[in-house]
Parts: structure tokens; C-alpha cells; sequence
């Protein structure tokens, strides 16, 4: 619990670093989100950058649960990360600080997960671009509605879990945790 605790506040340090510092960062990743989630988390750019973080970007929907929760799922290596929704201003914050959770929990060294949250301090918010990730999206917000109605008493962090043990045709049917570690692997 203590590396946990840690852990998440050199997060949160990282994140206000970057909220106070007034250096333009080169580091950058593209939030793609449905139209859905754009009527409550309007556009930064209607221009998409090419990621420079690890992970690269991702895709987000709004989930119609109670409570609301955004589903974000990585470009790359489709990894799901639930947060909920509410409230707004929040939620990148949120996204990150689960992320971290989830890193951990797969086994990204430390000092690999810290070097991709310092990258993710600039993120821009643009409409979905790739019609396939939408569907990989859809797919895992099917998974994660069944996961969250059928469990007696539902857990976002379990969940999250649960998401990262299907095997995906994207990733030749490789789980989640192995293409995660994979790209640390391969970018670190």
C-alpha cells in the first residue's frame, strides 16, 4: 500500500509540475473520444499530433451506467481503463492516476511508469479518427457493462482487471499485460 501511495503522488506531483510550469512541452498524446463523451469533454484541437508518449494515444466513450464512467482504451495495445465520469474537470487527472494503478498492477517497472505519466502532462482532445478502434472500444464497454451489472458488488479497479485477460486478434491474440510490457520493453 505504502509504494502505492507513493507512487501517486509523484503522479500528482508530475501533474502539477506541469500545471505550474510555464515551459512548452514537447511530450504529447491524442485523446480520441465519440461524440458522445464530446458533448460533456468538448475538442482542444481539431488536429491530431502524432503521440510521443510510450503507450501513444488513446480512445474514450461515455458509458451509459450509473454511475457514468468513461471507458479510455489504448491505441496500441487496446488496454482499458475505466474512471468515473463525473466530476469533468477531473477526469484526465483520474485517467492518469487509474492508468498508474493499472501499470503497476501489470508489472511496469517504476521508473517506466513515472517517465510515461511526465510524458502524458499535454493531451489534447479530438473526435475519433479510426472507425476499427471504435469497435475494439464498443467491444470492451460491452465487457465492462457485463462485468459491472453481473458482479455483486461492482469494482471499477476489478474490472479493469478483468478487462486485461481477453486475448485480442489486434494483438495476435496476445493479453493485454504481455503488449503493454512489451512496448515499455521496447521503448525504455
Amino acid at each position: 500500500m505504502r509504494k502505492v501511495r507513493s507512487l501517486c503522488s509523484s503522479i500528482r506531483g508530475a501533474l502539477a509540475w506541469s500545471a505550474n510550469n510555464s515551459i512548452t512541452l514537447l511530450a504529447m498524446l491524442t485523446i480520441y473520444c465519440t461524440g458522445k463523451l464530446l458533448k460533456v469533454w468538448p475538442a482542444t484541437d481539431t488536429q491530431a499530433e502524432v503521440a510521443t508518449t510510450a503507450l501513444g494515444n488513446w480512445y474514450a466513450n461515455i458509458l451509459d451506467v450509473e454511475p457514468d464512467v468513461v471507458l479510455f482504451m489504448n491505441e496500441k495495445t487496446l488496454l482499458a481503463v475505466p474512471v468515473l465520469a463525473e466530476p469533468i474537470e477531473g477526469l484526465y487527472e483520474r485517467f492518469v492516476e487509474t492508468l498508474t494503478f493499472l501499470l503497476d498492477d501489470i508489472g511496469v517497472p517504476r521508473q517506466m511508469i513515472l517517465a510515461e505519466v511526465q510524458q502524458m502532462r499535454d493531451a489534447q482532445i479530438s473526435k475519433t479518427a479510426n472507425p476499427s478502434k471504435v469497435t475494439s472500444l464498443n467491444d470492451q464497454a460491452q465487457r465492462l457493462k457485463r462485468e459491472l451489472f453481473t458482479t455483486r458488488r461492482p469494482s471499477l479497479a476489478k474490472a479493469a482487471r478483468m478487462l486485461t485477460t481477453f486475448p485480442y486478434a489486434a494483438n495476435g491474440y496476445r493479453k493485454t499485460p504481455e503488449m503493454v510490457k512489451l512496448i515499455f520493453n521496447n521503448s525504455h
